[in-house]
């Protein structure tokens, strides 16, 4: 990873110049210490966080808003390593820091509320949760209104701890109003509308309302597999969940970002065959895609981007014939370039 050897660089830069127990520093060891817990590398992420726990503790005292913030992130590492006492007492006294350090009523406070409350979720432990989970709704609802984003976020985390109890007829409302937020704030086919219309469609399927999740299952080739789990599905079959989960919005318009990546080409043949389905369909659908066979065959119209700049548009035999084309993706010296 291109990041680790620039933030190492930078922690041992801090060091030297102010010495190993600046706050600057502990700035740098969550830096790295993040990348190795994105990448679940948490043995090496925890001593990083630990370190820098400590010189904030040091430099800023116990109940500085920053001891708060690695207290997180070691209460995380503990949470994804299942060690749920030690992050649940780390939650706890960055809670209590920021609690009083700020108020009972500031967002701070809400994610705090619900890191615990995530954790009682994920232990069965409901009753715990459901509280937590009220209040840290409340509080963002007085800071930002009850149309904010935030709001949203917090109505996806209680409709999922409904959810994890079958508690599906109270789970749906929360659902459906944080769509409505995201729909009004991001746009029907934002990000944030679609995974809130993939844990709608659960919902719906979880309470046997499952006749359209069917069809659009069926739609993309993955009939009578409901019940597997995503992470037993093939790539191939992943992609094709993707696919689901986005026409679940019903889009006029579907993105495919680099869709056709990984697969091999009797995998890739399939889903150029999808593509064609959902544009006969009446989708229209709009690729960023590196595999030039695959866009030659599927696109009326291509733009090709270089270094950032357009250097050719329009139909794929007039692209594949512009010399500027064939000079930068694939140098002069070949013929038939785009199939190169």
């Amino acid at each position: 990873m291109l990041r680790e050897p620039l933030h190492k660089r930078a922690l041992a830069i801090r060091e030297k110049a102010l010495g190993p127990e600046h706050p600057d520093v502990a700035d740098s060891l969550n830096n790295i210490a993040s990348l190795y817990s994105d990448q679940g590398q948490y043995a090496d992420a925890e001593p990083l966080f630990r370190r820098a726990l400590e010189i904030r503790e040091k430099a800023l005292g116990p109940m500085h808003l920053k001891v708060a913030e690695s207290l997180n992130n070691v209460a995380n590492v503990y949470y994804s390593q299942g060690r749920y006492a030690d992050a649940e007492r780390l939650y706890r006294q960055a809670l209590g820091i920021r609690e009083k350090a700020l108020g009972p009523e500031r967002p701070a406070v809400a994610s705090s509320l619900n890191n615990l409350a995530n954790l009682y979720r994920d232990q069965g432990r409901y009753a715990e949760a459901e509280p937590l989970y009220k209040r840290a709704l409340t509080v963002v609802e007085n800071v930002f209104g009850t149309e904010h984003p935030d709001v949203a976020k917090s109505l996806m985390s209680f409709s999922g701890l409904y959810e994890a109890q079958g508690r599906y007829a109270q789970a749906e409302p929360l659902c459906k109003r944080a769509l409505a937020i995201w729909e009004k704030s991001s746009g029907r086919d934002s990000h944030d509308a679609a995974g809130a219309l993939g844990n709608l469609g659960a919902i719906y399927y979880l309470q046997g309302r499952n006749a359209e999740a069917e069809r659009l299952l069926g739609l993309v080739g993955l009939e009578g597999r409901a019940e597997v789990p995503a992470s037993k599905l093939t790539l191939i079959d992943r992609k094709r969940l993707e696919l689901a989960r986005a026409l679940a919005t019903a889009p006029r318009l579907l993105l495919l970002d680099e869709f056709l990546a990984g697969l091999h080409p009797a995998e890739t043949a399939t889903a150029m065959a999808l593509i064609r389905k959902l544009v006969a369909g009446g989708t229209t659908v709009l690729m960023v895609e590196h595999i030039v066979w695959a866009l030659m065959e599927l696109s009326k119209r291509i733009i090709v981007l270089s270094a950032g700049e357009k250097i050719a548009e329009g139909p794929p035999d007039a692209v594949a014939a512009n010399p500027a084309v064939i000079d930068v993706y694939l140098g002069t010296e070949r013929g038939s370039p785009m199939r190169a």
